[in-house]
């Protein structure tokens, strides 16, 4: 990267490019910078409440800045979720509204423009939800009407509920989240003594595994386009790191010695990553190139420093 523009901040309002963009928090202001470098531009002079995790919506026009705010370009308002709850979703394909589930079980979509809430709640208690990338269903992990507790499929209007999944021997089902196609889902799985990522195609409802693992897994990235799944293996403590995990081709350790968790993909095969020496030190971001016709071996590429929350954004491929 080659510095931060001295221009005022400017918030976007054309979509991405092609490749996307990382955007972070720096100095109170949100950035943005291209996957190939360049000069990072401001997007949003953020107060400290707005500096939490950034989701954006799916056409890009849109953000999360934390759970409790919603930015649509100069209009900055109240989402009307709690600023803990960490499971505010977008719904698709246009982000009209926002989806979560509630610390009483509940599952509420709301106006993106005026936070005005619907209820929707189609089980005995939801846990996490997302939408289909197509717009038309969304799945939420929970406990149904039977107390039988799993994966259900709806349509966006809470309707019509089934069972696609049940929980089998694990404790919690985490991170449900679909493949940009909406093709498959995928989601994280906590055991008694292991933790698992599946997938589960759509299509006929098979299950398959992505890894397994001794420690716990989070952050679960799908791509955009490569065929590769990203996570975060263990916990940082002051006793243990967090790891880079990817599925597909084997992945050369990442910055050894310090703790890593994925962000996003952009372009093809180019994966953010955020790094930290310590628990509580400063966030810094990379871009690990994981092209599997390159020469062996990732390119690993520094975009910023002494960050705070960081998320990629990306327009969405055409789900089917």
């Amino acid at each position: 990267m080659s510095g931060y523009s001295d221009s005022a901040c400017a918030e976007p309002t054309v979509p991405p490019s092609t490749d996307g963009e990382i955007t972070f928090v720096k100095d109170s202001k949100l950035w943005s910078i291209g996957p190939t470098g360049g000069t990072a531009t401001c997007l949003y002079q953020l107060t400290l409440d707005r500096q939490g995790p950034i989701k954006w919506g799916p056409t890009g026009d849109r953000v999360l800045l934390g759970s409790a705010t919603v930015a649509i370009g100069a209009d900055i308002h109240r989402s009307g979720f709690f600023a803990t709850n960490p499971d505010v979703e977008w719904s698709t394909p246009t982000g009209k509204r926002t989806l979560a589930a509630t610390v009483d079980g509940k599952l509420k979509k709301r106006e993106a423009t005026n936070g005005a809430a619907t209820e929707i709640t189609f089980l005995k208690n939801h846990e996490s939800s997302t939408y289909h990338p197509a717009g038309k269903g969304l799945v939420s992990v929970g406990t149904g009407a039977r107390g039988v507790y799993g994966i259900y499929l709806a349509d966006n209007n809470g309707k019509n509920p089934k069972l696609i999944t049940r929980r089998e021997t694990a404790l919690k089902i985490l991170e449900p989240t679909f493949d940009p196609y909406g093709a498959s889902l995928y989601f994280i799985a906590q055991h008694a003594d292991h933790w698992d990522i599946h997938s589960l195609f759509l299509q006929g409802l098979q299950l398959s595994d992505v890894a397994t693992g001794d420690s716990p897994f989070s952050h679960l990235v799908v791509p955009a386009r490569a065929g590769m799944v990203a996570y975060q293996a263990g916990v940082c403590s002051s006793t243990s790191q967090a790891r880079l995990g990817v599925s597909g081709p084997p992945v050369d350790a990442v910055l050894p010695g310090q703790s890593t968790s994925p962000v996003g993909w952009v372009g093809n095969y180019q994966l953010v990553v955020r790094a930290q020496q310590t628990c509580d030190g400063p966030t810094d971001l990379y871009l690990l190139t994981l092209d599997p016709t390159l020469a062996p071996g990732n390119v690993l590429q520094k975009i910023a420093s002494d960050v705070g929350a960081a998320a990629v954004r990306i327009l969405p491929v055409t789900p089917i």
